[in-house]
């Protein structure tokens, strides 16, 4: 070997790389050792396992078979008591139809005998509008008849004194059906 004081900066620098890919080297190896051991021992935990997990899978099942065998008995036994429940709230209810129909008769009967009432009402008032709307109607049209004829007589009474007038037999209206004549 050489001594620190004879070598210079890059003989420290390529040593210092010599001893890092020595320092790689040697850890690579390790951890190569390492993973063939733990492959091993992984190989042989998978053999003393594979026993052991059918026997696994099979408590599973029995369990899983037993839980599920308590829940078909717990929801036989809860819908057996839901039916019972029913049959007897039936029974009560099944004495009580009787007086229930008996009622809903009487109010419907009451319903519908209001209804027809008050349908009638309505129908009547209904008629009396009409009625009402005809006595308009006709009273309307008699009072433009009426209107008509008037301005008629009077169109008539126009042409008639204008005719006269035309005629030189001049009368003043105002003197007729009086007694100067």
């Amino acid at each position: 070997m050489q001594k620190l004081e004879t070598i210079d900066t890059e003989g420290l620098i390529v040593i210092q790389v010599a001893q890092l890919e020595k320092e790689k080297k040697e850890l690579n190896e390790r951890l190569r050792i390492i993973a063939k051991r733990v492959d091993h021992v992984e190989r042989a935990y998978r053999k003393e396992e594979r026993p052991l997990l059918s026997q696994d899978y099979e408590e599973q099942q029995k369990s899983d078979r037993e839980a599920f065998e308590v829940y078909q008995k717990a929801h036989r036994e809860a819908s057996l008591r839901e039916h019972q429940e029913n049959m007897v709230a039936k029974s009560r209810l099944a004495r009580m139809k009787g007086d229930y129909e008996a009622r809903k008769e009487v109010l419907i009967s009451k319903k519908a005998a209001e209804f027809t009432k008050r349908k009638e009402v309505a129908h009547k008032r209904m008629e009396e509008e009409k009625a009402k709307r005809r006595t308009a109607i006709i009273k309307a049209r008699e009072e433009e008849r009426l209107r008509i004829e008037q301005e008629e007589r009077t169109r008539r009474a126009k042409e008639e004194e204008e005719r006269r007038i035309a005629a030189g037999e001049y009368i003043p209206m105002s003197f007729v059906g009086s007694e100067v004549f």
